[in-house]
């Protein structure tokens, strides 16, 4: 008799969203790294690109865990205005 795995309950299965921030007030481009950093150290952050060409940071996070508002906040506690 062949066993045929069960798919995964959904409840654990963790939802992902993509969220795009404008970031400004880049005053080097070296400045980027320290920003990728700091929204990374947030809890259920899973990727980060920040971008100071385009004033864009993109962020992947649970939902559950976080939301854009404290994303927002990180960056704005570390001295870039959001919009």
């Amino acid at each position: 008799m062949m066993r045929v795995a069960s798919p995964p309950d959904a409840e654990h299965v963790p939802v992902q969203q993509r969220a795009l921030i404008r970031i400004l007030d880049f005053s080097c481009a070296g400045e980027s790294a320290g920003l990728e950093r700091r929204l990374r150290r947030v809890a259920g952050v899973s990727s980060v690109t920040v971008n100071p060409l385009t004033e864009t940071a993109y962020v992947t996070f649970d939902p559950g865990r976080t939301n854009v508002a404290e994303l927002e906040f990180v960056a704005t506690a570390a001295g870039y205005r959001v919009q």
